[in-house]
């Protein structure tokens, strides 16, 4: 069985069914595989384009968003230097908050990004920041709770080290200049194993789905003088919901929200029944 025409068949074609049900003419899993693989590999293309898109993009009167929350983060430092020994001194209230905002996909977001504080009270066990600047060190904090320390002595090189706002711009500047150089080889390193990943986690859940389906399968081609076994229902359940996978691709690629499980699993079975249903004459004749 090719790929393609199964994949375009499962829409409309009777025979595509028959062959399936009746020559052994597909490859069941393999077929949804395949037909995973696919999606999962759109979908990862399309969204890497949006996140690439929404966050070094032009925007309609407004700098790129990765540009902009650079810009907010060198216009909100205080006035700071870092002594020979690394030791901070801040001009300011502390903890002392930089917060960015903007908006994405129409919606408006505002969050607390660092957090600036030499006098003890934030610390790494109570920061609520992604970044924490102490007066000897510069913390960060990963989605997963991970805490990385950063001595401020690496940054002085033996002298003092003021901070200002224009030297945050040069340094802000530079690097976003250098993410949209090399972004893309960054997207070719990390997309393939992501996408890997993803086909991996997806292709098991469909596994899962067309074995559910294949049951409801197996019940509707049993109805009557005719017989079907599992493994065909499997196989017809696999082409079957070749439909609902790509419109659910579609509507999560187009609106961000795809159909819950019960929904796609009544439409796989609904559609599955039809097939059998329809390929039933030729088990008569």
């Amino acid at each position: 069985m090719r790929f393609l025409p199964t994949l375009l068949g499962s829409f409309h074609s009777p025979a595509t069914y028959e062959n399936t049900r009746y020559h052994a003419q597909g490859w069941g899993l393999f077929y949804a595989f395949v037909l995973v693989m696919l999606t999962t590999a759109v979908s990862a293309i399309y969204l890497t384009y949006m996140m690439h898109t929404a966050l070094l993009g032009q925007r309609d009167g407004k700098p790129p968003l990765l540009d902009n929350l650079f810009e907010q983060t060198a216009r909100q430092l205080p006035p700071m230097q870092i002594s020979p020994e690394g030791t901070l001194t801040v001009e300011a209230e502390q903890p002392y908050y930089i917060v960015i905002e903007d908006e994405v996909a129409g919606e408006q977001f505002s969050t607390s990004m660092i957090t600036i504080d030499t006098t003890g009270q934030v610390t790494h066990s109570n920061m609520d920041t992604p970044i924490l600047i102490t007066a000897t060190d510069l913390i960060t904090q990963k989605s997963n709770g991970e805490i990385e320390l950063h001595p401020l002595s690496k940054f002085t090189e033996g002298a003092t080290q003021p901070i200002t706002t224009a030297q945050m711009q040069d340094v802000l500047g530079k690097a976003g200049d250098f993410l949209r150089q090399h972004a893309w080889k960054f997207y070719a390193l990390v997309l393939p194993f992501l996408w890997g990943i993803v086909a991996g986690i997806f292709y098991v859940m469909r596994i899962v789905m067309l074995m559910a389906v294949g049951v409801v399968a197996t019940i509707v081609g049993n109805v009557g003088p005719q017989k079907m076994e599992y493994s065909t229902a499997v196989r017809m359940a696999s082409v079957a919901y070749t439909p609902v996978e790509v419109f659910n691709t579609v509507a999560f690629l187009t609106v961000m929200d795809g159909a819950s499980v019960l929904t796609l699993f009544a439409l796989g079975s609904l559609l599955v029944a039809g097939a059998i249903v329809l390929t039933n004459h030729k088990a008569a004749a």
